[in-house]
């Protein structure tokens, strides 16, 4: 097997090197090529592109305008498509994995969507702490049922995964939450989904105020902009099970916070209530940069198709390629 890994960054290329190495010395022995979409503008970031440069296997694409991830994922799949990679791994550049190895073994086993059962590192500020353990224990009961994960800090995909995602040209604009519509868009297609536990840990947000940003990410307005992105796409043929999809993951989903804020009420009642306050807020909430990354409807400008022609024919031969 032949594995493509990508990586989107924007000013954190110190944490591209660290990861680079940590998979390399993991599971170099399957990894083809490393692929870093990175969008940094800050000098402190971008003293590390010398260093990335002089890497074996590392293939850069550095821009100055950000269009976000939806543009690596694109960029990173009609690559795969037009090369003889088997299989695609994209991870954060703040994500660790200790066992990638895993995540192979289940691409081997023909898996064509494969997320994570994360793990959270409960350091840093009081807050931190108890947040961790209040999204520690919510996965622990996911992973306790063999619940198919949506999205994470981590996705692999297979050969076949790409090639039906392109086929519904689902990457060819924006589209919100990639990792969730990715994975939902596997379960709706009819591939072969699963969720392993390979030691991905993550670092929250260490203050109230930075949580309650991430949250609001995934508020109720942002999941129904990737539905109806995703239904737009899939078509008609698809609209049944996807709302039966979506609506049976989120009863799981209610069930379980349910169950856990039974057992522990007055641990964590107040951030479960925070939660659900901020998934109903109506406004928009982030800078205007981010929200036109988010939005689905978003026609592209002449400018972003010049972009990801751009970035097409940069890519378009890489070493081995199958044309």
């Amino acid at each position: 097997m032949r594995i493509l890994v990508l990586i989107p960054s924007y000013n954190d290329l110190q944490l591209v090197v660290k990861r680079v190495k940590e998979i390399e010395r993991r599971i170099g022995d399957v990894v083809g090529e490393y692929m870093v979409v990175d969008e940094s503008d800050e000098e402190s970031s971008l003293k590390y592109l010398p260093l990335l440069k002089k890497i074996d296997k590392v293939r850069i694409l550095h821009r100055e305008r950000r269009l976000g991830k939806w543009f690596a994922w694109s960029v990173a799949l009609d690559f795969m498509l037009n090369s003889d990679f088997d299989a695609l791994i994209e991870l954060n550049a703040d994500t660790f994995i200790e066992y990638p190895r895993r995540i192979v073994r289940s691409l081997e086993e023909g898996f064509d969507v494969v997320t994570c059962y994360s793990h959270y590192l409960a350091e840093g500020s009081p807050f931190a702490s108890y947040v961790a353990k209040f999204y520690a224990s919510i996965h622990s009961m996911w992973k306790r049922f063999h619940l198919f994960a949506m999205g994470g800090e981590c996705l692999a995909l297979s050969r076949r995964a790409v090639e039906k995602f392109k086929e519904h040209n689902l990457f060819s604009d924006p589209f919100p939450l990639d990792d969730y519509v990715i994975s939902l868009a596997g379960l709706i297609l009819g591939l072969k989904c699963t969720s392993i536990d390979c030691g991905l840990i993550l670092k929250l947000p260490q203050t109230l105020n930075e949580w309650m940003m991430y949250r609001l990410r995934h508020r109720e307005k942002t999941l129904e902009m990737a539905h109806l992105y995703l239904k737009r796409k899939l078509g008609s043929n698809y609209f049944r099970k996807a709302d039966w999809l979506i609506d049976r993951y989120w009863q799981m989903y209610k069930f379980i916070v349910a169950r856990h804020l039974i057992s522990s009420f007055f641990g964590t009642a107040p951030l479960v209530i925070l939660q659900y306050l901020l998934a109903k807020i109506p406004f928009q909430v982030e800078s205007p940069i981010t929200w036109r990354r988010l939005q689905s409807e978003k026609r592209l400008s002449s400018n972003d198709l010049w972009s990801v022609r751009t970035a097409l024919l940069l890519f378009r031969k890489p070493k081995g390629a199958r044309l």
